[in-house]
């Protein structure tokens, strides 16, 4: 049997009092249990940018989402730090 690659996507949308439209959070999750492969989505930087954000930024904000270890794997946990994110990080493409 052939060893498969898993991507276990998490798509979770940003409430619109936080965002002009919905943000999803879609993650790339290899199959390791620790944070090698662990990168977020086109469809994730897409809908940060549409909100405002540069590519840089929007990069910048999902690399951190999919990659934290404190949160990878609980959805709930990266809605929370993406919220708190989409507050604190000024946009900077709107």
């Amino acid at each position: 049997m052939k060893n498969k690659f898993l991507a276990i996507v998490v798509c979770l949308f940003v409430s619109p009092v936080f965002a002009a439209t919905p943000v999803v959070i879609d993650c790339f999750r290899g199959p390791w249990k620790e944070v090698i492969w662990d990168h977020p989505k086109v469809q994730f930087i897409e809908t940060l940018m549409e909100n405002g954000y540069s590519i840089a930024t929007a990069m910048d904000i999902a690399n951190y989402i999919c990659r934290d270890e404190t949160i990878v794997g609980k959805p709930e946990e990266m809605k929370a730090k993406l919220i708190e994110l989409m507050r604190e990080v000024p946009r900077d493409a709107m």
